[in-house]
């Protein structure tokens, strides 16, 4: 009977146990349905009343909007970067062999013509020229000489004194006299010459932009020893791709309107045309060499200043800088998200990328200066979207 009992008494306490635990997980569960009730109620947004197109104003998505103004057009559809050149480059250079005596010029001298640029030793010009004075003044006595013998031997023959082959032998010792003394002057007038051109002088008015001679050094005839830019005509040198060769020929586009800009003078540019196009490709860079010539320059430009020639069609579309994050791929297309600031709505514009510069883009399309253009996060929005101008740039 006490065995009995002591089993009874553990059940109970089993059954007590039991229900103790269930209460507590019961009471556990509620705890946390309440919990996720309250969170769930919290995170709830509040209702707002809808605007008159039909979405509320806190449902809008905020973009920053870049607003297309003239500024932005682009200038032209192609560049090409070259220098600023004289159209004529004279070489000089002796037109005698010898030692330079002395150099008189340095880079970026002005010369005008005239102006001595290099001196040579005339020493063995000085003594060729004492010769041909001597042989000039032989060959004069010898003509003197001659010609009294042949007087003589004309008066003889008259009284058949002398021969007919005794005067004929007179009268061509007296040719040959007058033949050595007329060789003899044009040797002198050659060692004038060539005593003269031992000093280089300017033939032309320009600058001096290279020299490649010094004092000491032995020269040859044709020797170039510097380089003068003429003045006047200025042209920019540039080398043209082959694909771009039809562009900036005018017998081919003559609707192209070329313009040059030099990127030491900020906001000055000049009309140019095409003067010359070499027929040849260059054999390492494979570029066609271009010369433009320059209309009214400004008198700020020197020579070797870095300039851009610049394309311009007049058929084609303007042309709009753009930030890069504005441009979306629609398809394989680009396109921009235009935004009316009144309503919010977007409209996708299609635009072609023509140029790029930096962090901007320069587009052709459907576009007008005062147009305002998603400028970033453009690839989550989509036509349905309301969107709430957050900031406008410029």
């Amino acid at each position: 009977m006490v065995l009995k009992a002591q089993n009874r008494k553990l059940w109970i306490a089993f059954i007590v146990l039991t229900g103790l635990i269930s209460l507590g997980a019961a009471a556990a569960i509620k705890q946390r349905n309440d919990s996720q009730a309250e969170i769930a109620k919290e995170s709830t947004p509040a209702v707002t009343k809808p605007d008159s197109h039909g979405s509320s104003d806190t449902a809008k998505l905020p973009v920053r909007v870049y607003r297309i103004g003239s500024s932005q057009t682009s200038m032209a559809s192609q560049s090409l970067t070259g220098t600023v050149k004289a159209r004529y480059e004279h070489i000089s250079s002796f037109r005698v062999a010898g030692k330079i005596l002395k150099r008189h010029v340095n880079v970026g001298d002005r010369v005008v013509p005239g102006s001595l640029l290099f001196e040579l030793d005339n020493e063995d010009y000085e003594l060729q020229h004492k010769t041909a004075l001597a042989n000039v003044e032989v060959a004069k006595a010898s003509v003197a000489q001659s010609t009294a013998e042949e007087k003589r031997v004309s008066q003889l023959r008259k009284t058949n004194a002398v021969s007919a082959s005794e005067y004929e032998r007179s009268l061509s010792e007296r040719d040959i006299a007058v033949g050595r003394l007329d060789a003899a002057e044009k040797q002198l007038q050659l060692a004038i010459n060539q005593l003269e051109y031992c000093e280089l002088r300017s033939d032309v008015e320009g600058t001096i932009v290279n020299v490649e001679a010094e004092a000491g050094q032995v020269v040859v005839p044709g020797m170039a020893l510097c380089s003068i830019a003429q003045s006047g005509e200025l042209e920019a040198v540039v080398d043209i791709p082959e694909n771009r060769l039809v562009s900036y020929d005018p017998s081919q586009s003559p609707s192209a309107v070329l313009e040059v800009s030099f990127w030491s003078l900020p906001g000055a540019s000049v009309n140019a045309k095409l003067r010359e196009l070499s027929p040849s490709a260059d054999p390492i860079t494979r570029t066609y060499r271009g010369r433009f010539t320059l209309e009214q320059p400004p008198t700020q430009i020197r020579l070797g200043m870095t300039a851009t020639v610049h394309l311009r069609e007049a058929s084609v579309q303007p042309q709009f800088q753009v930030p890069s994050t504005a441009i979306m791929r629609s398809g394989t297309d680009a396109a921009v998200w235009l935004v009316d600031l009144d309503t919010g709505k977007l409209t996708m514009v299609p635009v072609k990328m023509e140029e790029f510069h930096d962090n901007f883009v320069a587009v052709s399309g459907e576009l007008k200066d005062g147009d305002c253009i998603v400028s970033a996060g453009v690839q989550k929005l989509d036509a349905s979207r309301i969107v709430r101008v957050w900031e406008v740039q410029k």
